[in-house]
């Protein structure tokens, strides 16, 4: 790794800069740069800053009410440099030469700032459950970094942890996970599993598939099976689900029950559930909003599954909840998980009657099968984030501010949420129509 040099000084330049400086207002990574020897490294993603709240001269954030993190971010930057400098300095101490094998101490580097432990020796596997397994222990430990560099998330984390149980039921009940038992067959009888002895809906089985081929592909990548998961017979399918929205009317009848009966439960997810339908935020980024940082009816929320930054509205109703608990620590209501407000939220539609008969099909066990519900039995904490986008659709606000409020990046993606009926459509057409027409009436020379 070294290159051995009789006599001279070795000095290193540790400088940082974004990765993207446009648009100014939302966040970008901040890369490390390394330089010696006419050598340069680059370090990935040391931390995040809006490009308007960085000091390009100086290679550090700027203090700004906007930017409340910029002690933390600087203070990152600074342990950043000592330890490059501190890890260069023992090396060239050591061995009277600058580093050689470039990509070894990039890796070194790299390592030490984001406190990544050293691999150990690569254990050796023969079945998917004993893999899997010490995958998912990679992951908690952050070895295992997702696409864009960064620990997994412990939702992603939780995916592998259902996995892992499916598979041992799978195995326990006389199937073979060896790696040499991947293929066709293993594929199919792992869905005929899902489906027939789980009991999973369509969609619930095809979500596990994609789990399965995702951690089987990464073991192929370390050397474990030859199996290839792809291709035409291990198409996953999905059906259309039947999703609902609630519209202001709704909202309100919600907002307006009288629940004070039940402050802890049913009043607090009632109250956390308004903040998600008049948001649109996701379910974990509902309790990320600080009252005390809105500027002009806006707050800013580092979003938790994208780490997207996205600026808020924050409408009366709202503001109504802020009020009501500008007495406790955040300002907000207490959390509760995601599976009580479910079951909680449930019961709130229907005290509000919103029992409107809806018609969906489904696949349980295989069969496809069509039943008529009351609308509250399908109320659930994402109908939150549909209600908000959907009722900001109606409104007319452009397709483009709200996808900047949800975080969607592609148009296709954000009209999965938008629910409206077919006349509710129509009627969209004959408004902007209505307004074409009224432009040219009033139009005249």
């Amino acid at each position: 790794m070294t290159r051995k040099i009789v006599t001279g000084n070795f000095p290193v330049n540790v400088r940082f800069n974004l990765r993207a400086t446009k648009p100014a207002n939302k966040e970008t990574a901040i890369n490390c740069i390394v330089r010696f020897n006419n050598e340069r490294l680059v370090i990935s993603g040391v931390s995040k800053v809006q490009p308007r709240y960085w000091n390009a001269e100086k290679g550090m954030p700027t203090q700004h009410a906007g930017n409340a993190d910029s002690g933390k971010i600087r203070q990152k930057l600074l342990d950043a440099d000592k330890t490059i400098n501190r890890i260069f300095d023992d090396y060239v101490n050591e061995h009277n030469a600058f580093p050689c094998d470039l990509k070894a101490f990039h890796e070194l580097l790299r390592r030490r700032v984001f406190n990544i432990p050293d691999e150990v020796e690569k254990p050796e596997f023969d079945n998917l459950f004993d893999y899997l397994t010490h995958f998912i222990i990679r992951c908690e430990k952050g070895l295992r970094l997702s696409d864009k560099g960064l620990p997994l998330t412990e939702s992603s984390i939780k995916t592998y942890r259902t996995m892992l149980r499916n598979v041992k039921m799978f195995r326990d009940a006389g199937n073979d996970v060896s790696f040499n038992a991947l293929g066709l067959e293993f594929y199919e009888d792992y869905r005929e599993f899902l489906t027939l002895t789980l009991r999973y809906g369509a969609n619930t089985v095809g979500k596990h598939l994609r789990t399965l081929k995702a951690v089987v592909n990464e073991a192929r990548e370390d050397g474990f099976t030859a199996a290839i998961f792809s291709g035409k017979r291990y198409k996953v399918k999905n059906e259309s689900v039947t999703n609902v929205y609630l519209n202001k009317g709704e909202l309100q009848r919600i907002w307006e029950l009288d629940l004070s009966a039940n402050p802890t439960t049913l009043e607090r997810a009632r109250d956390l559930f308004i903040i998600g339908a008049n948001t649109a935020l996701r379910f974990g980024d509902w309790l990320k909003l600080d009252p005390s940082r809105m500027v002009d009816d806006i707050i800013e929320v580092k979003t938790q599954k994208t780490g997207a930054t996205v600026a808020v509205p924050i409408n009366s109703m709202v503001k109504d909840v802020f009020v009501k608990y500008s007495d406790s620590p955040t300002g907000l209501p207490k959390p509760m998980t995601n599976q009580e407000l479910n079951r909680y939220i449930k019961t709130i539609a229907k005290m509000a009657k919103i029992d409107e008969p809806v018609e969906i099909e489904k696949t349980k066990a295989g069969k496809r099968i069509t039943v008529t519900v009351p609308k509250h039995t399908l109320v659930s904490s994402h109908t939150a984030r549909r209600s908000g986008a959907t009722n900001m659709y109606i409104e007319g606000i452009p397709t483009l501010s709200i996808m900047k409020i949800t975080g969607h990046t592609t148009e296709t993606n954000f009209m999965k949420y938008i629910k409206l009926s077919d006349k509710q459509h129509a009627r969209k057409v004959l408004e902007v129509s209505n307004r074409k027409n009224l432009k040219v009436v009033g139009g005249g020379e």
